[in-house]
């Protein structure tokens, strides 16, 4: 149902596209598994035969008139690969279906199904092609006999590789005398055959015995003298019947093509290609909004189908964020830093002097105490954002590369690349949004925070966003075997770096313009933990030296506990006390994963596109480009240049 809705043309009915679905079903012998899960690695499902007839029927709902296969067959028990075979067959016999498959060492029964064999040698040389029913008998006059109780196609497979000798030939000075006969012993010549001009053309029988001795006796004298050069030279075994091979292969190619040269006009007919004709119109398929919401569809049905697995998940992101605030032990971001905190006496003088100066020197013993709690904040959220950006990245991560392949061979198929795109951002982002949200209930339940509660569930929503933003990104430039390594690798150190707390501090980004958009780009903890840390303390009344009230006296108006962090340099009313949460670094972090999923949809168009069946894209662009793929590749870039000013210019912003 799901492959028609997408292959069939735009406006076909939903009870047609059932009627067919179970027709293809019929056709396959799969109607009683209708109500069955395919399967995967994690739970059983159809057997190997069935899963390579529900492949055949995904292709079989776009109704095509030509149906090509490679390797229907593979990996399958005998009796299975005759089912998958039996079925292609009544797609011939019943429905009038072309189908080209290649298959290596068919059982019998599976060889019989066959109407025409083309059989390849080593480099894709023709060895034969015809009839199946005539492939015996064209072997036989080249003098290679079916041994009794063989299997004719690994016969024919042994011929074509060079490995089964012929069993004589005729020497060359006595093919001549041989007579001229077809098979039921009648003379064969070409005024019989219709010509009318009364001349002998050459037969099937005169061809074979003319050619065949020739390249026989002639294969058979290159073949001892190389196999004695051989010999002389190293006596090896294996190199000589490498050498026979070849040489007997040589000889195959050779007679089929005089045998192909030679042949009546009315034979050759067969082999000739159709006249050209102009290609079906293509099917209009449906529209970007239409697979946009079936794709929606089959995610929501996915999820629902592995709620268990999913649900295991969120577990494990909620407990992981949840022990790591249990271990960091400092649940209150102000007291534990005034315990034992030294008493500063400051000269009465010094106090009623008015001069900003002489505050300043006492500003930090008078504040050392909140300044610590500081400090400490942004450490502990570094380590639980740093934990629950691993675990979404890595998550993430498989909700991509878990349906590479099948992207790929729906890719090739026609489907929307970036409806399927879009359809995986909306998901991601609702499914890990929701995990990372409710990770954030259980951190503001033990941290009991004084600023307004929204601002954590905001921030940890972004961490998610910027995260997720990198896995979509991430496994369409590395190799699938490495993505998961790299994934966790890139997050786990790029989160280390810039975070302000190890390496860089956070007062070198708001010094180097450069060094702070590269941090915003790779570090997905960078806004985090500086916008929590600021929310937290900038909640503080004036006494702790983070803010000051508007009708403050004596004292620098430019002074405050955020300045000496280093935290919160470019927003000029940082000092006004708010519980509200500090939102300054919102639109930069929204902008950063915005650009990020952007050059991912550039990625996805241009990347790996011959496992989906289409040509490079700078390919197409410098040979098959028309008007119109310019001009979206040049709206693209024009996009993206704008998001990276708008995204460079909210980072940097001072005002």
């Amino acid at each position: 149902m799901f492959s028609g809705k997408f292959r069939l043309p735009r406006g076909t009915k939903q009870l047609d596209i059932k009627d067919l679905a179970d027709e293809v079903m019929a056709d396959l012998g799969l109607s009683r598994k209708a109500s069955s899960l395919v399967g995967d690695v994690t739970r059983r499902g159809l057997s190997g035969g069935e899963k390579k007839r529900v492949n055949i029927g995904l292709e079989m709902m776009a109704q095509p008139s030509i149906l090509f296969l490679d390797e229907p067959t593979s990996g399958l028990d005998s009796s299975s690969a005759l089912l998958v075979m039996s079925s292609l067959k009544e797609l011939v016999t019943r429905k009038g279906v072309t189908v080209c498959a290649v298959i290596h060492q068919p059982r019998k029964f599976i060889f019989d199904l066959f109407d025409s064999l083309v059989l390849l040698g080593d480099g894709g040389r023709m060895v034969y092609h015809g009839a199946i029913d005539e492939v015996e008998e064209y072997f036989k006059d080249l003098f290679y006999e079916l041994p009794a109780g063989e299997n004719i196609a690994d016969w024919l497979i042994d011929i074509s590789s060079g490995r089964v000798a012929p069993e004589k030939y005729v020497p060359r000075d006595d093919y001549k005398s041989c007579e001229l006969s077809t098979g039921d012993g009648n003379k064969e010549n070409n005024g019989e055959n219709g010509s009318g001009n009364g001349t002998e053309q050459p037969t099937r029988t005169s061809i074979l015995t003319s050619v065949v001795p020739s390249l026989l006796q002639n294969a058979t004298t290159r073949a001892t003298s190389a196999l004695t050069t051989t010999r002389g030279a190293s006596g090896n075994k294996e190199a000589e019947e490498r050498n026979a091979a070849k040489l007997r292969r040589e000889m195959l190619y050779e007679y089929w093509n005089t045998y192909f040269n030679d042949l009546l006009p009315s034979k050759k007919m067969r082999y000739e290609p159709p006249i050209p004709s102009e290609l079906p119109r293509a099917v209009i398929k449906p529209s970007f909004l239409r697979q946009l919401v079936l794709q929606c569809q089959r995610l929501a049905f996915l999820f629902w189908r592995n709620r268990v697995i999913k649900l295991i998940e969120s577990t494990l992101i909620i407990t992981a964020t949840t022990l790591v605030t249990l271990l960091l032990g400092r649940l209150d971001p102000i007291l534990p830093y005034f315990q034992g905190s030294r008493v500063v006496n400051i000269p009465f003088d010094a106090m009623i002097s008015g001069q900003n100066q002489v505050w300043e020197s006492f500003f930090f013993d008078l504040f050392g105490g909140p300044y610590k709690g500081l400090v400490n904040t942004r450490n502990d959220y570094q380590f639980i954002g740093m934990v629950a950006s691993i675990l979404l990245a890595i998550m993430a991560t498989r909700s991509l590369i878990g349906h590479r392949l099948e992207f790929y061979r729906e890719a090739g198929s026609g489907y929307n690349v970036n409806a399927y795109f879009l359809a995986i951002n909306l998901y991601t982002t609702v499914e890990h949004g929701i995990q990372v949200v409710l990770a954030a209930v259980l951190v503001v339940w033990l941290r009991h925070p004084m600023e307004s509660t929204n601002i954590i569930y905001f921030w940890f929503f972004l961490v998610m966003w910027i995260s997720v933003s990198w896995a979509l990104l991430i496994p369409l430039l590395v190799p699938p075997q490495s993505v998961i390594m790299i994934t966790t690798l890139f997050t786990a150190v790029c989160g280390v770096m810039f975070a302000g707390v190890f390496g860089f501090s956070i007062e070198d980004f708001y010094n180097n313009d450069v060094l702070a958009i590269i941090v915003a780009f790779f570090g997905s903890t960078r806004f985090f933990v500086e916008s929590i840390a600021v929310s937290i303390y900038k909640c503080l009344p004036p006494q702790y030296g983070f803010t000051q009230s508007e009708n403050a006296v004596d004292f620098p108006p430019d002074k405050n506990m955020f300045e000496v962090s280093g935290m919160g340099l470019n927003d000029p009313e940082i000092s006004v006390q708010s519980c509200e949460g500090w939102f300054w670094y919102v639109w930069p972090a929204v902008l950063v994963g915005l650009t990020l999923r952007f050059i991912a949809f550039g990625a996805i168009n241009t990347c790996h596109r011959s496992m989906q069946a289409k040509k490079p894209f700078w390919h197409k662009l410098r040979h098959d480009g028309s008007a119109r793929l310019y001009i979206e590749t040049l709206i693209f870039w024009l996009v993206l240049a704008g998001l990276m000013v708008a995204t460079c210019w909210s980072i940097l912003r001072k005002n």
